[in-house]
């Protein structure tokens, strides 16, 4: 299962404060019943870019999986993805991504995935 998440909030500076952004992810992890493996990793891509409207990219893996974000704090704008190979109550995450990051705008998309061979 896969839910991807843009938002945009009612303000980005915390979408530029990399303690907050480790701290969402770790918070969504246990949230949803996933369990951490490596990271949160955080890293600022204004230091590689240069550009003053780039933002933070997170990602951690998970035993089922991964869950990633990326800012632009600037648009206050935030992408979320949780991908996992077992099933999570994705209207939980959303309800806590769309709490935690005070999103007032946001599209979603969700891919339903399934092991096995091709049927």
């Amino acid at each position: 299962m896969d839910l991807r998440l843009d938002g945009w909030t009612k303000e980005g500076t915390h979408l530029d404060d990399a303690q907050f952004v480790r701290q969402f992810i770790a918070d969504l992890a246990h949230c949803i019943g996933m369990t951490i493996i490596n990271g949160p990793t955080v890293v600022s891509f204004k230091e590689f870019s240069g550009d003053p409207q780039a933002g933070l990219s997170a990602f951690a893996v998970i035993a089922e999986s991964h869950i990633a974000l990326h800012t632009w704090p600037v648009e206050r704008y935030v992408m979320v993805d949780v991908v996992s190979c077992r099933d999570f109550d994705s209207d939980l995450a959303m309800r806590f991504t769309k709490s935690r990051l005070q999103i007032q705008k946001v599209k979603l998309g969700m891919v339903l995935r399934k092991r096995g061979g091709p049927e």
